[in-house]
């Protein structure tokens, strides 16, 4: 995720003492990145760059977003097995 594309206000999916928890964004911080809190525990969480943030969960066109993309390749895997295409790794 690019730091433009970051909305206060928004809840994201970020990766918190090596979980992935959802942050609330409450504020900009004034050296860099955001604070939010965690709405899973309650507690404050500086998010420093936009690289931690994962996804947003509140995010209708997002969430549109990664629904299409998981159906695009779904067709596209089909095709594959129906055309009996080898690739290594599928």
């Amino acid at each position: 995720m690019k730091s433009y594309e970051v909305r206060v206000g928004n809840t994201y999916e970020v990766m918190v003492s090596g979980k992935l928890a959802p942050v609330k964004l409450t504020h900009i911080s004034l050296t860099m990145g955001w604070y939010g809190v965690n709405t899973a525990t309650g507690r404050e969480v500086r998010v420093k760059t936009a690289r931690k943030l994962r996804r947003c969960l509140d995010d209708d066109a997002a969430r549109q977003k990664d629904k299409l993309a998981e159906e695009r390749m779904a067709r596209v895997m089909e095709v594959m097995r129906r055309t009996g295409f080898k690739y290594p790794g599928l």
